[in-house]
């Protein structure tokens, strides 16, 4: 299982902004990025990921209530997705783009899940 791409699909039905794996060239208003930054495995079947899911908006408040949404979403994901048995939230915080003026949170999470890849 693609745990990124499982998330953004997921995201994509929940939130009304577009969710992506990479930064758009061409940036909307508001969009949501999702990004695997570590884990573990075990045994080849339990996989915990570490996803860090930034949610960005025109300014920081938006960029807040989009992150509140996504928040709210992500922590509701194990009944939605096949494979998924745990999601924690590590934290959400203000994570500003010192290239840009728009706004951006980061939340942090633990995804533990099946992961189905051959051995």
């Amino acid at each position: 299982m693609n745990i990124e791409a499982e998330i953004i699909n997921y995201l994509e039905s929940r939130v009304d902004v577009p969710v992506y794996a990479d930064v758009p060239e061409e940036r909307p208003e508001s969009f949501v990025t999702v990004e695997r930054v570590g884990g573990s495995i075990s045994n080849h079947v339990i996989d915990t990921a570490n996803i860090a899911v930034q949610s960005w908006a025109d300014t920081r408040y938006n960029a807040s209530e989009l992150a509140d949404r996504v928040d709210t979403a992500i922590l509701s994901m194990p009944a939605a997705i096949g494979g998924v048995t745990r999601i924690r939230r590590d934290t959400v915080y203000n994570f500003p783009d010192p290239d840009h003026i728009s706004g951006r949170y980061q939340g942090e999470y633990d995804v533990t899940f099946y992961n189905n890849r051959e051995v």
